[in-house]
């Protein structure tokens, strides 16, 4: 029974050991990568590490690359849509 106390115990110390870690840097302001889009509404980030931009009023999907800001389309001739004065979206064909 004591082999087993010390042992959880010595678990317990190894754990709460692993767990302290030293405090996270302070996060640096916003940076802006890209401008112009076109109305941009949604985006997401692949599994490449770019960051993919829908940008309806253009019919495309824009690829941004995180670290230059470089700007490549991904996807286009999608149906391009604008969001109405009465925020309701409508076609732009």
């Amino acid at each position: 029974m004591r082999t087993v106390l010390l042992t959880a115990l010595t678990l317990t110390t190894l754990l709460l050991a692993a767990c302290t870690t030293t405090p996270l840097a302070a996060p640096t302001a916003p940076e802006r990568l890209v401008t112009g889009l076109k109305n941009a509404q949604g985006s997401t980030v692949g599994p490449d590490g770019g960051l993919y931009v829908t940008e309806p009023a253009a019919g495309r999907i824009v690829r941004i690359d995180p670290t230059t800001g470089a700007l490549t389309t991904f996807a286009s001739g999608l149906p391009s849509r604008s969001l109405g004065s009465a925020g309701q979206w409508t076609s732009s064909s």
